[in-house]
């Protein structure tokens, strides 16, 4: 017994061809898949980070960052590597050496910075005039201002030593070339240092 299939589904291998291109004629267009734009298109390249600034104060040293005054102290007690490794990112390599009487380690550089270190420790730092205008405290204070710009920002003690005009502000110690109200901050220091009286 033969089965026969119903008329519509009776159809020949050439018509089934045609219907199947007809049928692909009418088939919707596909829209072409965007391609990824590049990662420099979509995203604005990030602005340069700006390296900190460096202030010191009579704890320390301070890194400043100048786009939202921000501070991170490197204070006294910080172990050397830590300070010695900043401070060198910053400002290139220092000079070190021994203090033999006064045992302690040093590092110095040309601008007049110099920090000192005891048992692989941050102890002291001082400036002298080569750093005028190039390191300051917090609120402007460093080597080449005056005595009335010290006293306008500290209540600084400002007598007569062995050493010349030496002020202290603080827990800071300097010195002013003068004793009027336009001498100037010739040094500055903080913490243990190494001075002959």
């Amino acid at each position: 017994m033969t089965t026969r299939r119903p008329a519509h589904l009776r159809r020949t291998p050439s018509a089934l061809l045609a219907g199947l291109i007809l049928l692909g004629g009418c088939a919707p267009e596909r829209a072409a898949s965007p391609k990824a734009a590049p990662a420099s298109t979509i995203l604005p390249p990030a602005p340069p980070v700006a390296p900190p600034l460096l202030a010191v104060d009579a704890e320390g040293l301070r890194l400043v960052n100048p786009d939202s005054g921000a501070t991170r102290p490197l204070s006294f007690g910080a172990p050397q590597a830590q300070v010695l490794g900043v401070l060198e990112r910053l400002r290139g390599p220092a000079g070190q050496g021994e203090n033999q009487e006064c045992r302690f380690r040093y590092a110095n550089w040309t601008d007049g910075l110099s920090l000192n270190f005891r048992d692989d420790s941050f102890i002291g730092w001082s400036l002298d005039s080569r750093a005028a205008g190039a390191l300051t405290t917090m609120s402007g204070i460093g080597s080449g201002s005056t005595r009335r710009e010290l006293l306008a920002v500290y209540d600084a003690r400002i007598r007569q030593t062995s050493l010349g005009v030496e002020f202290n502000a603080g827990d800071m110690a300097g010195l002013l070339d003068g004793a009027g109200p336009d001498a100037r901050i010739t040094d500055l220091w903080a913490g243990e240092t190494c001075i002959a009286r």
